[in-house]
């Protein structure tokens, strides 16, 4: 059974729109964490699990809107992507507004990269296994954790090296 076009255009818009679901998340782990935990631990788990939010919609409402794991895990680097582009704009602009060109430079490559690779290895969990999980039927992410955890465990290194490229070695100076 083929999936109806309307949803080859509507699939990518929901994903991209649900980043606005995830946005929340970047104040989230900005709130009381500590310097440490927050961008090695809080930021990871909780951007990768909220920047695919509406793929997790699709997967909930209209799941034959993702055809294939290759599909979903496409609309979910999406996802990442647009959380990535929305969140560099936010640093450039307000948290770093008297940025180098090397931060700018950084943001829009190196981290628009980590975005979408990492919440690419989330769409390749965000399958029925997961919604198993949501219902109780199955234990803790049965058979999807590696991808969860992976993406969380590669975000969470990203955060160590950037935060030792930008204090340590002064790559970033201002």
């Amino acid at each position: 059974m083929s999936m109806p076009l309307k949803w080859y255009i509507l699939g990518p818009i929901i994903s991209i729109l649900g980043v606005v679901l995830a946005i929340p998340a970047m104040g989230l782990q900005e709130m009381g964490y500590g310097w440490y935990i927050g961008p090695f631990v809080a930021a990871p788990i909780i951007e990768e699990a909220a920047k695919p939010a509406g793929v997790y919609w699709l997967l909930s409402k209209k799941p034959h809107a993702l055809p294939s794991q290759r599909y979903t895990a496409f609309l979910a680097a999406l996802a990442g992507l647009s959380f990535g582009l929305v969140e560099s704009i936010i640093y450039v602009t307000i948290y770093i507004p008297d940025h180098s060109q090397a931060v700018f430079v950084w943001r829009f490559s190196i981290c628009l990269l980590l975005h979408t690779v990492c919440s690419c290895i989330v769409g390749f969990g965000i399958n029925e296994k997961l919604v198993g999980w949501v219902r109780g039927e199955v234990r803790l992410l049965k058979g999807n954790r590696k991808y969860f955890f992976g993406a969380m465990a590669i975000h969470s290194c990203y955060n160590m090296f950037a935060w030792f490229v930008e204090t340590e070695l002064n790559w970033f100076p201002d």
